[in-house]
């Protein structure tokens, strides 16, 4: 098994199966379970690529982004549909105890460093990140 490329079979993203199924598998970053049946049934991604308006995004680039910016201690990004399609959210914690002025700066400052597809529609700054129990 393989794929076509320039008129000719050439091997393609298709692995025999980890599991020993002896069948071969198309690894496409899908997290799936199989039913008795044969059936599948997708369950989600197995990374946090996320895609608005044709452009993939990856939220782990934004925050190292925003984590890059004077002012940011914390943050994180998040995707939610709204309206049907994603929207980006920003959680911030800020170093600075100005609050009102370093929100403007980080939001200033995120505008130029971040393309216009990746720019979050909304900014949270918080006191601090929320955590689990474990601490991360």
């Amino acid at each position: 098994m393989g794929e076509w490329r320039d008129g000719r079979l050439a091997p393609g993203p298709f692995h025999p199966d980890q599991a020993g199924s002896g069948d071969i598998v198309h690894h496409t970053g899908d997290v799936a379970i199989r039913y008795p049946d044969g059936l599948y049934a997708v369950l989600g991604r197995k990374h946090r690529q996320i895609k608005i308006h044709g452009n993939r995004i990856e939220p782990a680039e934004i925050d190292e982004t925003l984590r890059g910016l004077a002012g940011v201690a914390q943050a994180a990004v998040a995707a939610r549909k709204r309206e049907e399609e994603p929207e980006l959210l920003a959680f911030i914690v800020s170093t600075e105890s100005d609050t009102n002025g370093n929100r403007r700066s980080v939001i200033r400052e995120a505008r130029h460093a971040l393309p216009a597809f990746m720019f979050p529609s909304r900014f949270n700054f918080l006191r601090a990140m929320p955590l689990l129990p474990g601490g991360s």
